[in-house]
């Protein structure tokens, strides 16, 4: 999943040898990602003009802001939760490529938690319910307040973007 990220022009690595499969991804990241991702769907382009004092990260969230993408944070270098993923992804994406292969109705600490947006809850929901994530165990649990690494962000991506990678569950 991330050599089709790369191949894809989607993900690179931190260092011209190292990937950091095994890091967690930022905010900025998925950001970024999600940008991309947007501008390819759309055929459009991302200005990559920044400020010298700026983040590098900036004019994807300029993209973002500008494409209705989720990125209201107030620390974009901070990990990124399995929650916001989700609902980083999914906001770019119109409704009609969530498409529903599989029923899914109830994940149980998705469903019995208050710390989860309805935004989220849905988003989540929609990922399981389009094949795209299927929970970490036989049970669903999703885990939704913990980090993401690189390398699983790369397999939802993956199947984002190639929907022959989906899975019943």
């Amino acid at each position: 999943y991330v050599k089709k990220c790369y191949e894809l022009g989607l993900v690179s690595g931190k260092s011209n040898n190292y990937f950091g499969a095994q890091d967690n991804i930022s905010i900025a990241e998925v950001i970024t990602l999600a940008a991309k991702i947007n501008s390819i769907y759309n055929g459009t382009d991302i200005d990559l003009t920044r400020a010298d004092t700026e983040k590098w990260y900036m004019p994807y969230v300029r993209y973002a802001q500008k494409s209705k993408i989720v990125c209201d944070f107030d620390y974009y270098g901070r990990p990124a939760m399995r929650k916001e993923i989700v609902q980083i992804l999914e906001s770019w994406l119109p409704s009609k490529e969530w498409e529903k292969i599989n029923i899914v109705t109830s994940i149980p600490d998705v469903n019995y938690t208050d710390n989860i947006s309805s935004a989220q809850k849905d988003s989540i929901f929609n990922f399981f319910n389009a094949g795209i994530v299927a929970g970490n165990n036989e049970y669903g649990i999703f885990y939704p307040g913990l980090p993401v690494i690189r390398a699983e962000v790369s397999t939802i991506v993956s199947k984002i973007a190639d929907k022959s990678l989906r899975a019943k569950v």
